[in-house]
């Protein structure tokens, strides 16, 4: 029998993507299995999200930084992740050592990071007595750099240390080798969240400013092109800021739920380009489960586009609203509401859409993604008349809405529906295209 030393290792098996910081997530196990090699070990890349942070700016006994960080010398450069994104870590434990404590703790790689900040991240796994309890504390602490965007990537190695024994433990040395996010960055906007549920973080509203600049350009035309469309035709310039709020409880990968998306969206072109508008959009959808098997989903969209020297100043056709389709209002063209020239459609600076469905699951089908619906459109899309109050023209717009009906089925397919309809218009204009029949569609609006 051969009488080498029967060494015993804890095999981690740890998930590295960024959103695995719930306990219910977590993915790593211990198993103890016996080998005959030692001192091998691979980084650690743990991702987890570790809160409540304590403001306590005293020095951390047992922890230090790196000299080579105090001095202007090269970045720590980590070892290369390797392509499986699944990290295996083996660390060598004799059998005959149940507790273990810290000796020190390593952090490589942060130069612009407050020393305080990184020491509250790493304090907890200071106190660990096992090596399963520092296992899931260095991750904790990894995972929080990461997710406080301190660190791009963190490299975990555990050794023991030559310290001698104090019997408190096998003293340990932990090393956390870090990549940091660059500094240079140009970001804006507020969320605000509901806080950890279930361990999971859920998003219920934002907002984002942002300005944009677009170079628009209508040519090639074809023969049959109208008078309209020659007339916009060229390049034109728009430089605009724009404003949204977003407020979401609904998850768009579940087929049925209970819940309400609202959305805002304001965009102001005045800065030096050739569109001159302020341009609202409004879009809300709510829906409501019933008897687990049903729910009923609203839908309400509106837009303006307002003009802001003059209100016979012309918008131009790249700016405004089109309507039609099966993902817009079922039962029509592509395109096919609103002001027409010949054939071409040119948009409206007014647009109004409602559809009310009831969503059902199907009988004798396993999928909980297919559903069928019967379901009501209505919409509007007209321009300003010249003469006329906004508020008075959006009266007159709204009272003759296009109507359509039908039923069919709905696949969800992921944040997608795909939709196999049959349509039928049931009040329509002289200039409207209707597509009756049998109609599919993808997307994401209904």
């Amino acid at each position: 029998m051969n009488s080498n030393k029967i060494h015993s290792y804890y095999y981690i098996h740890s998930c590295q993507q960024p959103d695995c910081y719930s306990e219910n997530k977590s993915s790593t196990f211990f198993s103890l299995i016996a080998a005959r090699s030692s001192n091998s070990q691979t980084p650690l890349l743990p991702p987890k999200f570790f809160e409540n942070m304590a403001n306590d700016n005293k020095p951390l006994i047992g922890f230090t930084f790196a000299e080579s960080e105090k001095k202007s010398a090269k970045s720590i450069k980590s070892p290369a992740a390797p392509s499986n994104p699944i990290s295996d870590v083996l660390i060598e434990n004799d059998l005959d050592s149940k507790t273990i404590s810290v000796h020190q703790i390593t952090v490589n790689g942060l130069k612009n990071t407050r020393h305080s900040v990184v020491s509250k991240v790493i304090k907890p796994s200071l106190s660990s007595t096992s090596l399963p309890e520092l296992f899931n504390e260095t991750r904790n602490a990894a995972g929080t750099l990461k997710h406080l965007d301190i660190a791009k990537s963190v490299h975990v190695s555990i050794e023991k240390a030559k310290a001698p024994e104090t019997g408190k433990g096998t003293p340990v040395n932990v090393i956390l080798s870090c990549i940091e996010n660059k500094r240079i960055m140009i970001q804006t906007g507020t969320e605000v969240t509901s806080g950890e549920i279930s361990g999971k973080s859920v998003q219920t509203g934002s907002h984002e400013l942002s300005v944009s600049s677009a170079w628009r350009q209508i040519s090639e035309l074809s023969k049959t092109a109208s008078p309209s469309i020659r007339e916009e035709a060229g390049n034109s310039l728009k430089n605009s800021a724009s404003y949204t709020f977003l407020y979401n409880t609904l998850d768009d990968t579940k087929p049925l739920q209970s819940g309400l998306r609202f959305k805002l969206f304001n965009e102001i072109s005045s800065l030096g380009g050739n569109s001159l508008f302020n341009k609202l959009q409004v879009e809300e959808k709510a829906e409501l489960q019933f008897c687990n098997k049903f729910s009923i989903v609203s839908v309400v969209r509106f837009g303006a586009l307002f003009p802001l020297l003059d209100h016979s100043t012309k918008s131009h056709i790249s700016d405004r609203f089109f309507l039609g389709g099966p993902m817009s209002i079922r039962g029509f063209s592509y395109r096919g509401l609103g002001p027409f020239d010949g054939k071409d459609c040119l948009g409206g600076e007014l647009m109004g859409v409602a559809s009310l469905s009831l969503m059902s699951r199907l009988p004798f089908v396993k999928s909980e993604n297919l559903l069928g619906q019967i379901f009501v459109n209505a919409g509007s899309l007209s321009n300003w008349i010249s003469g006329t109050s906004y508020v008075d023209h959006a009266k007159l717009a709204f009272s003759r809405p296009c109507v359509s009906a039908g039923v069919g089925i709905s696949y969800k397919l992921g944040g997608f529906n795909v939709e196999a309809n049959y349509c039928v218009p049931l009040i329509v204009t002289s200039t409207d295209k209707v597509d009756t029949g049998f109609k599919f569609g993808l997307g994401i609006n209904f």
